[in-house]
């Protein structure tokens, strides 16, 4: 897309540097000269089969490791013709040029790359961890507050407009209690006023809150009565 991405000022304080650049038709030469004038070790793609592309292009940057890492079974596109197209050529790329291939689990790696021989030598699984120290004990709490909280994107992947007529629907059995829904994840500014329109024409404005990216969700989860999902998509298997 070109833009600098909702966690560029965390990588930026953590040392690292962002560098946008939109995906258009010079991409494939400005990246290979890109890779050649810094000369890194490793590049790592995340984009499901289009990762193949990336490779080819990291090893005509001379790259000696190109890893490619899955995390979901899908890449939430339909399926086209073109787009089947699409997917065996970068299926093909990653065989080929990839040094490392990494999922999320047994069930992605098996959906997405065939890890047997030759491939199984440079396959391999590697779970996401999540701290179970960062999550407090829910405290008891008297407040008659009915808290719903929704993590993730504000995209259509996500389905967030399905989440404010759930807790519209919520707010009309509720009685006398308050409802109050926060909205934890990354959203374009379009995607934000969307949301905020549907809430308005819902009548539930007043309880909607939009925090933005966040990254003490377990702290927002502990005063919580409900965690809601509606994603129609969903990675980690």
């Amino acid at each position: 897309s070109g833009r600098r991405g909702a966690l560029a000022p965390l990588l930026e304080e953590l040392g690292g540097s962002i560098v946008p650049r939109a995906l258009d038709w010079g991409f494939a030469r400005w990246f290979v000269r890109f890779l050649l004038r810094i000369r890194p070790t490793h590049v790592i793609s995340n984009v499901q089969f289009a990762s193949g592309y990336f490779l080819f292009l990291a090893f005509l940057g001379r790259v000696p490791h190109r890893i490619a890492y899955f995390h979901s079974t899908g890449d939430g596109k339909e399926s086209t013709l073109a787009r089947a197209v699409f997917r065996s050529v970068g299926k093909m790329l990653i065989r080929i040029f990839s040094t490392d291939v990494v999922a999320v689990s047994e069930a992605v790696l098996a959906e997405t790359v065939e890890s047997r021989a030759p491939m199984s030598a440079r396959c391999s699984v590697l779970y996401p961890l999540i701290p179970a120290g960062r999550f407090p004990a829910a405290a008891e709490s008297e407040s008659t507050e009915l808290r719903i909280l929704v993590v993730g994107r504000l995209d259509r992947d996500k389905n967030p407009a399905r989440a404010l007529d759930v807790v519209a629907q919520v707010r009309a059995v509720a009685g006398q209690r308050v409802v109050s829904a926060q909205f934890a994840g990354s959203g374009t500014p379009a995607e934000r006023r969307f949301l905020q329109s549907q809430a308005h024409a819902l009548g539930i404005e007043d309880c909607i809150h939009l925090l933005g990216v966040r990254d003490d969700v377990p702290l927002l989860l502990a005063p919580s009565d409900i965690l809601l999902s509606t994603t129609l998509r969903e990675g980690l298997p």
